[in-house]
């Protein structure tokens, strides 16, 4: 007895528990009547620094070391001498075939074998490695089993966790490469779509100089190249509308404005492609009048992508529907339902979930290009009034219907005075700074055939020159151009000459950042390229009082 006190003493904390301990109510007994095989083994967990335990007798009395009792958890101390059952009661199940090998005289082994414990007083998930061996006594027989084991949870955690990256990374890669083929194959589409406008206005151009540039060749190719240019702003206009709307810097101007007025501007900025393609358009509204809180220039897009979009994949000879109805029957206010169908070739069933993401195309044929950006433009849009678009197709060649419910306004439009129809002509003298030649020449001609006076310059030095010898009334200033920008030119020419000239940024940089910038670096005002003939005429005839209507 004197040496088993002895390993107590040299046992740890559990080892000091053990000579102390009252073993009364244990199935092992007292320690002076344990045998020596039973002591041996005592002795060896004891001075060990890998979690092991003892279960000995026909009860299985319970013994262990201090690393196992970390293992315990709460369990410990109270599992001291206990039977192994009653101590692992929630996992006996999953342990007791292991155990009765072991008693048999065969060990076991298991790696990372999944365990639900309950060890702090609740039921946690936790996987161990560990091997059970049988014990003999002295007399050769299975007394009892021993167990080395380690804790591998968070191993296993960690391992499934890095599974669960590598799956993600796997996930993302896929994504990526998806994103680059669709980057690719939009880059490309975009570059198609680019070229088709520009193919006919070159044509267009060579037809005027070969035909000598009598007026009939320059009207025809005149209403060409009009449709074209209007054709590629609709598209950059499009870009530029989802980039704005994806960063959160469109800020819709809602007013009640009359269904029908929105409806009569998106058919009207679509008539001639549906007369062209012989398309038969119906259109229905209720007799009452309908009113929605929108902002009209947006939603008027909306609709007119819908009808675009529409007359792009109907066949020549098709139709097109457009209805509306108001649906009272929900809770108030009561909502519009707007559908657009055609006829045209339909969505196939599984591409439907994805008909409104972003640079995203069904596969409809070469014949039928386009950039994806329509729809994903048009839910983004209704979507920001606080309404919502589906679609709905029964399959490729069976048409399509797009809806979109939208809750009414209970506020009347607000009525305006149609403005007088004037002829503008200008007075005033004009100064074009572009490094562009011919854009600066095209706009010098327009300036001049309006009735005002044009110099151009090529860059900033130039045009610093040009107003110091003629003293401009306008400045249309390039932002892009080499060397000196747009806006440092702008600072210098305020520095130099004061604010009495009005300067304009006429730039391809449009996004709102952009004039932002241009009002902080001097500019008067700032109009995207191509700029609207009409706006430009307005900023001419408020440049100087020379400036007069003629009837």
């Amino acid at each position: 007895m004197q040496h088993l006190r002895e390993v107590f003493a040299h046992g740890g904390r559990v080892g000091e528990l053990m000579g102390s301990h009252d073993w009364s109510t244990s199935p092992l007994g007292a320690p002076d009547g344990w045998p020596q095989s039973l002591r041996s083994v005592v002795g060896l967990l004891l001075q060990s620094r890998f979690p092991m335990f003892v279960a000995w007798g026909p009860d299985l009395g319970f013994l262990y070391n201090d690393p196992y009792a970390e293992i315990l958890g709460a369990k410990h101390p109270a599992a001291l001498g206990r039977r192994f059952y009653e101590i692992w009661a929630e996992i006996w199940p999953d342990i007791s075939p292991l155990i009765d090998a072991a008693l048999k005289g065969q060990a076991t082994y298991r790696e990372d074998l999944p365990l639900l414990m309950n060890r702090k007083g609740y039921d946690e998930q936790t996987w161990f490695t560990f091997s059970y061996s049988p014990v003999r006594d002295e007399t050769g027989r299975v007394a009892g089993m021993f167990c080395a084991c380690n804790e591998t949870t968070q191993k296993v955690l960690a391992e499934r966790g890095l599974r669960e990256i590598e799956r993600g990374l796997r996930a993302s890669e896929e994504q990526l490469r998806e994103a680059d083929r669709r980057k690719d194959e939009f880059i490309a589409m975009l570059a198609h779509e680019l070229r088709n406008p520009l193919a006919p206005i070159r044509t267009g151009l060579e037809l005027i100089r070969v035909s000598g540039n009598t007026p009939a060749a320059v009207d025809r190719v005149r209403a060409m190249i009009e449709r074209q240019v209007a054709h590629m702003v609709r598209l950059i206009d499009d870009l530029l509308d989802v980039s704005r709307i994806t960063s959160g810097k469109i800020q819709l101007q809602r007013e009640p404005t009359p269904l029908h007025s929105l409806l009569t501007s998106a058919v009207d900025a679509n008539r001639a492609a549906i007369a062209a393609k012989q398309i038969h358009l119906v259109v229905e509204l209720p007799e009452a009048l309908c009113v929605l809180d929108v902002d009209p220039t947006r939603f008027v897009q909306v609709i007119s992508n819908l009808l675009h979009n529409a007359t792009k994949f109907t066949e020549p000879g098709g139709f097109i529907h457009v209805s509306a109805r108001v649906d009272a029957d929900g809770p108030p206010p009561p909502s519009l339902r707007l559908s657009v169908t055609d006829s045209g070739i339909g969505i196939p069933a599984d591409f439907l979930p994805r008909v409104f993401d972003l640079f995203t195309q069904v596969d409809r044929g070469s014949s039928q290009p386009g950039l994806g950006i329509g729809l994903a433009l048009a839910r983004r849009l209704v979507e920001m009034h606080g309404g919502e678009i589906t679609v709905r197709s029964e399959g490729s060649g069976r048409g399509s219907e797009f809806v979109i419910q939208l809750p009414l306004s209970t506020e009347a439009p607000a009525l305006r005075e149609p403005a007088p129809v004037e002829r503008l002509r200008i007075a005033c003298r004009v100064l074009v700074i572009d490094d562009n030649r011919d854009a600066a020449a095209a706009m010098a001609m327009l300036v001049e055939e309006l009735g005002g006076t044009c110099r151009t310059a090529m860059d900033g030095e130039g045009a610093l020159r040009e107003i110091q010898a003629w003293c401009p009334d306008v400045v249309l200033l390039d932002i892009g151009m080499p060397e000196v920008d747009g806006y440092e030119t702008c600072q210098r020419i305020r520095h130099r000459f004061g604010d009495d000239i009005v300067i304009v940024a006429l730039t391809g940089f449009g996004q709102d950042r952009d004039k932002a910038k241009a009002v902080r670096a001097g500019f008067s005002a700032h109009l995207t390229k191509p700029a609207d003939p009409a706006a430009l005429i307005q900023i001419f005839a408020r440049s100087h009082p020379r400036a007069r209507s003629a009837g």
